[in-house]
């Protein structure tokens, strides 16, 4: 289980326990990111927890069917839709921020001070976010 950052409105943060519910509420997003690391055990106990959180969404996700024709195609498309926004939905629950690395550029994830990129969409930017939060756990606990 995770501790989570929520955005409430204008300047307000609230930290979430694994539950979902409101612990404590800061005008700064920084305070409030403290005190979900310090609830997680430290900034290698969170880095893993979301790492884990976001490996069972991609195992969660509505698959992608190969579709062949024009009603296939249309599938498809619905189909990778429905899974980006899993995923999407997945890593705001951890508390990180989807963007683009340009407009119409690959997509850019942040979370917990580990940003990356990746031309592979957003499947290869999660996986390339699991990867280097994982390696920034295995430094931080060698510090």
């Amino acid at each position: 289980m995770i501790w989570t950052v929520e955005k409430r409105g204008p300047g307000r943060f609230a930290v979430l326990d694994p539950n979902g519910r409101v612990e404590n509420e800061y005008a700064l997003k920084r305070d409030a990111e403290r005190l979900a690391e310090h609830r997680n055990g430290g900034p290698a106990a969170a880095l893993r927890a979301a790492a884990a959180a976001l490996e069972r969404a991609l195992a969660e996700a509505p698959a992608v069917e190969t579709q062949t024709g024009a009603e296939g195609w249309e599938r498809a498309v619905a189909q990778r839709k429905a899974r980006a926004d899993a995923l999407r939905a997945a890593v705001e629950r951890c508390g990180g921020a989807l963007g683009e690395s340009w407009p119409g550029g690959p997509p850019r994830l942040r979370l917990l001070s580990v940003s990356v990129s990746c031309t592979s969409g957003l499947d290869g930017a999660i996986r390339t976010w699991i990867a280097r939060a994982l390696a920034a756990a295995d430094r931080a606990d060698a510090a």
